[in-house]
Parts: C-alpha cells; structure tokens; sequence
C-alpha cells in the first residue's frame, strides 16, 4: 500500500484503493499460513495470531485511506468553492437589488456577502495555521451541506438540460448534415 498511496504518491480511486487493499490482505494471509510456525499443531494460536494480523492490516487501511483521502483535491477545494460561489450569488444580488433602487435588500445581501467572506478568510486561516480547529470543522460541514443541498442540485440540474440539448443538437445535425468529409453528398 506504501508504493500506491504512501508518501508522494498521487490521489487513488477509493474502489481501487479497496481492491489493492484486498490483495495485498490476501497475500499477506496467505505468506502467513505458508510459513512454519512454533505452535503450528495449536489452531487456536495459528487463528490468535493471524487475527492479530487481519486487525493490524485494517489498521494500516484506514491510515492509508485517511492519508489518501487528503490528496484528493477536489474535496479539498469545495470548501472554499462553495464560499466563494455564495459570495459572488450574494454580490451579484447585491448589485440588481441596488439597481433597482431596493436598498435595504441589497444591504441584506451585503451582509450575507461579508459574512461568508468572513467566514472564506477564517477557514484559510484555520487551514494554514492549524489554530482554531472547530471554527474550521464548523465552516466545513456548512460548506458541505450547502454544497450537498443546494449548489450541487442547482448545477446537476442546468448542467444536465444543457447537456442534453447540445447532444440533441448535435444528433439532428449529424443526421441532417450535407456534407461528408467537407464535400458536398452527391446524392
């Protein structure tokens, strides 16, 4: 596991990292029961043992994951992402609403801007310098459940009707189309 997601070793796929985890488990099991061992005729050590060994190869897993886990970066980047994404959503209500000439709205909105930009500079702060850590945790599970429940729904729901009248566009292109090749068909 060190030679895949040790060290500086780039982000793996969960799923692949629990294949490989399963393999290398197995083999290690296996290179266990292959060895000669004092004690081989008691079972019930042979089975001590090889538990001991299940349970320290779960817990080098879960190291690994968590290791592995950290070099995602695209987890690591929603946090301030999705602030910002609500700050610019805030700033650009902030502009309409002043516009119009409805200015206590966007004050409001102004203050929902300061504050998730607030928020943007002490997460960056509690990222860098380690102080503060529950300030952090708190500003990630707000940006999670934004993320999760209101900017990823509103994204996967423009992304996928735009999607789909760009793949139509294209089919009734690709169907209707003169040329081949650059040439006109000649039919």
């Amino acid at each position: 596991m060190e030679a895949l997601v040790g060290g500086d070793r780039p982000f793996l796929k969960t799923v692949q990292m629990e294949a490989e985890h399963s393999k290398a488990k197995e083999r290690a099991i296996q290179t266990y029961l292959e060895k000669n061992k004092y004690g081989r005729k008691n079972q019930s050590v042979v089975e001590k043992y090889q538990l001991m060994l299940e349970e320290e190869v779960g817990k080098m897993f879960l190291k690994y994951s968590q290791q592995n886990e950290a070099k995602n970066v695209f987890k690591a980047a929603r946090t301030p992402a999705t602030l910002f994404s609500v700050l610019m959503f805030f700033y650009l209500l902030s502009g309409i609403f002043g516009l119009f000439g409805m200015y206590s709205f966007a004050n409001m909105c102004n203050l929902g801007m300061g504050v998730f930009l607030i928020m943007l500079t002490v997460w960056a702060y509690v990222r860098y310098s380690g102080e503060y850590r529950d300030a952090g945790v708190y500003i990630d599970e707000l940006a999670t459940f934004l993320w999760e429940n209101v900017i990823h729904p509103i994204y996967q729901t423009y992304m996928e009707k735009h999607l789909k009248e760009a793949a139509e566009q294209a089919a009734q292109q690709a169907i209707t189309s003169s040329l081949t090749n650059g040439k006109i068909k000649s039919s």
